[in-house]
């Protein structure tokens, strides 16, 4: 009997989760450690944010401070980023972060051609 899903995504954090090096502020790179978002966490962001809607584009900053919020990993014992902090951060610092994820759980032109082409059915 093989592995299940479940099992498989417990002994593969790389799957859930990836390093950052943040450069748009110069200097020494900043390390970051975000993680893909859930089903869940999407349908708030979406519905929070009316993400791929023209509403929701007038909103793009307001999103990607969610998005940061939700995926940045927190070093032990930390609690998850607040709105104060994220908003406290460089826009240049929020911008790169949210870009990361967006392309790490699939929500780029981009990374969702990489998916299709890594998933493609061969003939």
């Amino acid at each position: 009997m093989g592995v299940s899903l479940k099992q498989q995504l417990a002994n593969r954090p790389d799957v859930r989760q990836k390093q950052l090096e943040l450069t748009s502020l110069g200097g020494e790179p900043l390390t970051v450690t975000i993680r893909r978002l859930t089903v869940g966490e999407r349908d708030v962001l979406m519905k929070d944010y009316q993400l791929g809607t023209a509403e929701g584009a007038a909103r793009g900053v307001e999103a990607s401070m969610g998005i940061v919020r939700m995926s940045v990993v927190s070093e032990e014992g930390e609690g998850p980023l607040t709105a104060e902090e994220v908003q406290a951060m460089p826009a240049a610092l929020v911008d790169e972060i949210a870009t990361a994820v967006m392309a790490f759980n699939g929500w780029t032109k981009a990374s969702k051609a990489a998916l299709d082409d890594q998933f493609r059915p061969t003939a």
